[in-house]
């Protein structure tokens, strides 16, 4: 019977489910349907994703991915060609519908990326090293976290206010 949490201990790590440097397969051949932008998106994601991508299995949602880039390529081109707005009869001006299509195609290659592991969480799972920018707000949130009590510290009976004081 597998257990809850599918085989990790409470406070344990999941192993990593990379493949050894010279055990990794060859990435399959893109679909002849994709575009150019396609194609490169085929080769970046399965040459940064070698190391835990399976051809097998990965591959559908790979494709699924390249061609969402080439319509997003294909809308874009129409609404720099077009123009991202028009006019009404009435002479309101509206966004073209492929502004919106754009936005949401965009948000499901994330969601389609984050699932094949291009995500820092899923990097870190899979025990990668995550790289965290050496900007102001990284170092302000790491002296903010430096500065916080611990939430392990112990409060003593005798210190704890009576009903009705006031901190």
């Amino acid at each position: 019977m597998v257990s809850p949490t599918n085989g990790v201990r409470p406070g344990g790590k999941r192993t990593p489910l990379l493949i050894p440097e010279d055990a990794i397969p060859r990435p399959p051949r893109p679909p002849k349907a994709l575009g150019v932008v396609g194609r490169r998106a085929w080769k970046e994601i399965w040459r940064a994703g070698r190391r835990w991508l399976d051809p097998k299995s990965d591959a559908l949602v790979v494709e699924l991915c390249c061609r969402t880039f080439d319509t997003v390529e294909e809308i874009e081109h129409d609404l720099t060609t077009n123009g991202r707005y028009y006019f009404t009869k009435s002479g309101q001006e509206l966004p073209r519908p492929g502004v919106a299509d754009v936005r949401a195609l965009r948000a499901q290659i994330v969601s389609w990326l984050a699932l094949l592991g291009f995500s820092p969480s899923a990097r870190a799972e899979m025990g990668q090293r995550v790289e965290t920018p050496d900007d102001a707000l990284t170092k302000f949130r790491a002296r903010r976290h430096d500065t916080r009590p611990s939430s392990n510290v112990e409060v003593r009976a005798s210190e704890e206010p009576r009903s009705g004081e006031t901190v």
